[in-house]
């Protein structure tokens, strides 16, 4: 029995053999697809975090600028502004020169940020901070503004980032199953449309050849 169950899953007909083979294609796309979207909720949180906040520190580096007296200062856009506004106790940043000084700063606090108990240090870097009793995670990244070096600090709170990642991260990971099933239920019509239609002249042919006889 089992061995004509397996023969009766085995198209004969090339047609069906072409379509077999895409089926089990798109299978395998699509729990390859549903293992990353699983990998990103269990373990990329973190990979989020890193590149949230060098993306918050790029967006300020794109937007400071020196005044004719040489002083920084930065054009955000209202989104960016309300943010730091309103949860400045969650959201901070500083742009510091090569010497260590404070260019600007999202709070007004003309101290660079740096570990417990170190300095401040020109290089691309991540780490844990304490600031008015919230765990902050701090990135540096080295940027050129108007020909000078500097280099963009931005932090978040652990809280503030717990609170994203709980909002915004099983959302993207269902949207990306969504995305990515859709995708693939299309791609499977389309080959299978295809593969009909590029064999259309092979069946004809063949019902052509079944109707020829010994004369």
């Amino acid at each position: 029995n089992g061995g004509w169950a397996l023969r009766s899953w085995r198209p004969t007909s090339l047609n069906g053999r072409i379509l077999r083979n895409v089926a089990v294609g798109v299978l395998l796309a699509g729990a390859c697809h549903a293992a990353a979207a699983f990998a990103l909720y269990r373990a990329g949180s973190d990979w989020l975090v890193h590149n949230g906040l060098v993306g918050q520190a790029e967006d300020i580096a794109e937007r400071a600028r020196f005044d004719a007296a040489g002083r920084m200062y930065a054009t955000l856009d209202a989104h960016m502004q309300w943010g730091y506004d309103a949860y400045f106790q969650h959201l901070r940043h500083r742009v510091v020169d090569a010497e260590g000084r404070v260019l600007l700063a999202s709070d007004g606090d003309l101290h660079p940020l740096h570990r417990e108990g170190g300095a401040f240090e020109a290089r691309r870097d991540r780490f844990h901070i304490a600031r008015d009793g919230e765990s902050m995670q701090v990135v540096t990244v080295p940027a050129t503004i108007e020909g000078r070096r500097v280099w963009i600090q931005a932090a978040r709170s652990d809280r503030f980032l717990a609170l994203a990642e709980e909002a915004i991260l099983p959302v993207v990971v269902e949207s990306t199953l969504l995305a990515g099933g859709f995708a693939l239920a299309l791609f499977a019509s389309v080959v299978w449309w295809s593969v009909r239609r590029a064999m259309r002249p092979v069946r004809e042919a063949s019902a052509t050849a079944l109707a020829i006889g010994p004369r």
